[in-house]
This record gives structure tokens, C-alpha cells and sequence, in this order.
């Protein structure tokens, strides 16, 4: 399990490291929607995220930040 915050900390950084914007767009029903560069990312709101769901956001990320960014 990952925490929220650590997954929206780790775009925020990597984002701004490539000269990109990771803003809040709006809430949706169970998930907030995050705009990366023109990418939305939808990101549940639990404390907790499973595993498989964490590598799903960081792929749909990598769009913008690169194959495998979270890696390195």
C-alpha cells in the first residue's frame, strides 16, 4: 500500500523537475482529478493505495514524464 500523498508528492516533484504543472482540477464522486500538462489524472481519494492501482497512475503519467520515471 502507498500513501496518497506520497504518490501526489512524487508527480508534483517530477513534474516540476520537467517544467511541468501537476494541478487539482476538480473532485469527482471517489477520486480527484489531477491535470498534468494537459493529461487528466484521476487519483482515488483513499489514505491508502493498493499497489497495482499506484503503477496505473504512474503509467498513465508517463505520457508526460518519461517510461519508467517513478524508477529512477
Amino acid at each position: 500500500m502507498t500513501q496518497r500523498r506520497e504518490i501526489i508528492t512524487k508527480i508534483t516533484k517530477a513534474a516540476k523537475s520537467s517544467g511541468m504543472e501537476f494541478t487539482e482540477r476538480r473532485e469527482g464522486a471517489r477520486h480527484t482529478l489531477y491535470d498534468l500538462d494537459g493529461i487528466m489524472i484521476p487519483i482515488p481519494r483513499h489514505r491508502d493505495i493498493p499497489e497495482k492501482t499506484t503503477r496505473d497512475i504512474y503509467i498513465e503519467a508517463e505520457e508526460k514524464l518519461g517510461k519508467g520515471w517513478w524508477r529512477k
